[in-house]
C-alpha cells in the first residue's frame, strides 16, 4: 500500500511540474452584491505621507479593470421606504491563474498564497459587517489576512465614511503576502481619493478585528492567536472570524485561542444570506467541509476578582 501511495504522489508531482499555470477561480460563490465589470481610466490619488511631515503627494495610476461591488441599504432617516443609498467598492479584477514559479516563490518565502483569490468567506464577511454596522460605528478596526481584495475592510470603511459621517475613521486592512499587499494598496487608492499613510505600531489596539477564512494552515495558528492577543483591546474588543471548518483546523485553532479568549458560534439569520447558502448546497461542487461557513466571535476571557 505504501509503495502504491508513493507512485500516485510521484505521478501527481510529474503532472504538476508539467503545468505552467493553475486556475484559481472559485466555483462556489455567494451573490450577495450586485457586481459589474468596468474599466477605471487613468486617475490620480492624494497620499498624506506621514514620513514627510504629512505632506500631500499626488500619485498617478494607469487604467485598471475592476469589479464594482454595490451594496444597497434603505435609508432609515428618510420617510420614503424605497429610498436607498448605494455603497460601492471597486476591486481590481482577480487573476484567473497562478504560475508554478509564483507558487515556488511563496513557498520559498514561507508565505501563504491563498490570498491571491477572493474566497467566498471574504464576500460574506463584507456583507456581515454591513448588516451589523452598529457593531463597528465609532470603533477602531483592523482586517487581518485580507487577501488581494480587502473587500470587507474597504466596503466597511466606505459605509462608515459616507453613511455615518464618521470622519475620524481608524480602519486598517492588512495581509502578509507581498503580492496581495500591492493589490490591496491599489484597491484602496481606487476607492479613496485621499489616503492617510500612517506608520503602523504594534502598540496600537483595536476594538474590532475581522478575519475571513484564515485558519487553514495549522502552522500559523499559534502566531495568529498571539497576534490577536496583542492587537485586541482588552476592555471592549471583539473578534469576528468567518470561515469553513476545513477538517479539524478550526477546532485546533479555537483550542489554542482558549489561552486568551472565550469564543462562541453566532447565528447570522439574514434572509438573503440563507437563500444563497441553500443554493450553494444544491451544487455538485459543494463540500460542507470547505463551503459551509461558520461565524465565530472571540473576546478576552473575563477574569473574576478573587
Amino acid at each position: 500500500m505504501e509503495k502504491q501511495g508513493q507512485k500516485r504522489w510521484s505521478k501527481l508531482k510529474d503532472f504538476l511540474l508539467k503545468k505552467k499555470n493553475f486556475n484559481i477561480i472559485q466555483k462556489i460563490t455567494f451573490d450577495l452584491f450586485d457586481k459589474k465589470q468596468e474599466t477605471v481610466e487613468n486617475f490620480q490619488t492624494q497620499i498624506q505621507n506621514s514620513e514627510n511631515n504629512n505632506k500631500i503627494e499626488e500619485k498617478s495610476h494607469q487604467s485598471q479593470t475592476v469589479i464594482k461591488y454595490n451594496y444597497y441599504q434603505n435609508d432609515e432617516n428618510e420617510k420614503l421606504i424605497n429610498k436607498q443609498k448605494k455603497i460601492q467598492a471597486s476591486i481590481i479584477q482577480q487573476q484567473s491563474e497562478i504560475s508554478l514559479n509564483e507558487l515556488k516563490q511563496y513557498n520559498s518565502e514561507k508565505i501563504d498564497s491563498t490570498g491571491v483569490q477572493l474566497w467566498p468567506a471574504e464576500e460574506v464577511l463584507a456583507y456581515f459587517c454591513l448588516k451589523k454596522i452598529k457593531q463597528f460605528k465609532n470603533q477602531s478596526i483592523i482586517e487581518l489576512g485580507a487577501g488581494y481584495s480587502g473587500l470587507a475592510g474597504i466596503l466597511l470603511a466606505k459605509f462608515l465614511l459616507e453613511n455615518q459621517q464618521q470622519t475620524n475613521l481608524n480602519l486598517k486592512i492588512t495581509d502578509g503576502n507581498s503580492v496581495c499587499a500591492k493589490h490591496l494598496q491599489k484597491n484602496i487608492e481606487i476607492n479613496f481619493q485621499l489616503i492617510w499613510d500612517v506608520n503602523y505600531t504594534s502598540n496600537e489596539k483595536y476594538n474590532r478585528i475581522i478575519i475571513a477564512d484564515c485558519l487553514f494552515f495549522k502552522q500559523y495558528h499559534q502566531a495568529l492567536v498571539e497576534t490577536l492577543a496583542n492587537l485586541l483591546d482588552k476592555q471592549n474588543g471583539v473578534i469576528y472570524i468567518i470561515g469553513p471548518k476545513r477538517g479539524d483546523s478550526m477546532d485546533i485553532f479555537l483550542k489554542l485561542s482558549e489561552k486568551y479568549f472565550s469564543h462562541q458560534f453566532i447565528a447570522f439569520n439574514d434572509e438573503k444570506y440563507q437563500q444563497q447558502q441553500e443554493k450553494q448546497q444544491q451544487l455538485n461542487d459543494y463540500d460542507p467541509d470547505k463551503n459551509q461557513l461558520y461565524f465565530i466571535q472571540l473576546e478576552f476571557k473575563k477574569i473574576l476578582d478573587q
